[in-house]
């Protein structure tokens, strides 16, 4: 499994890849309460078919450990 981190200067994603480069592709999204790490335990199901893509939208509460409202 590889994790990377993707930055430009407007946005920054986290994400994980798993899987033959070769193979379709599947992403595996998550909720607002939620990060991409959450899939961890079900990606190698997946990576032996697909190539196997799951970011994690920064901002959200797990991913920044911050409430979602101005005062957090």
């Amino acid at each position: 499994m590889i994790r990377e981190t993707s930055q430009s200067t407007e946005s920054k994603l986290a994400y994980t890849v798993d899987g033959d480069k070769d193979s379709p592709a599947m992403v595996l999204l998550h909720g607002a309460w939620a990060v991409g790490t959450d899939w961890d335990p079900v990606i190698p199901a997946f990576a032996g078919d697909h190539r196997v893509y799951v970011p994690t939208y920064v901002g959200t509460v797990r991913a920044t450990g911050r409430g979602n409202t101005p005062s957090s």
